[in-house]
């Protein structure tokens, strides 16, 4: 393994509670936006969060003084739900 766990940006989906975990190096690494959004590509089978407007379909604000235990953490359902299809 080549590369260092501690630079790289991660992303953590527990299916069975239902929470999609954001560490805060990759919020930082996006710039420190004010709200994401979670993309989810069936055909390959990925994962991808951006940065978007408060108005966005989908957007998730994110507090950077709330972050907890370095990360940001989401609950959302029909995510999750979507998630297990594809995966």
């Amino acid at each position: 393994m080549t590369a260092n766990f501690k630079t790289q940006p991660t992303i953590v989906v527990d299916l069975e509670r239902g929470l999609i975990r954001i560490h805060k190096r990759t919020i930082h690494s996006l710039g420190d936006p004010k709200n994401i959004l979670l993309l989810v590509n069936p055909y390959e089978r990925t994962l991808g969060v951006i940065c978007c407007d408060k108005g966005e379909q989908g957007s998730h604000p994110i507090k950077l003084e709330l972050l907890r235990k370095n990360c940001y953490e989401l609950h959302s359902k029909p995510l999750i739900g979507s998630l297990r299809t594809v995966f």
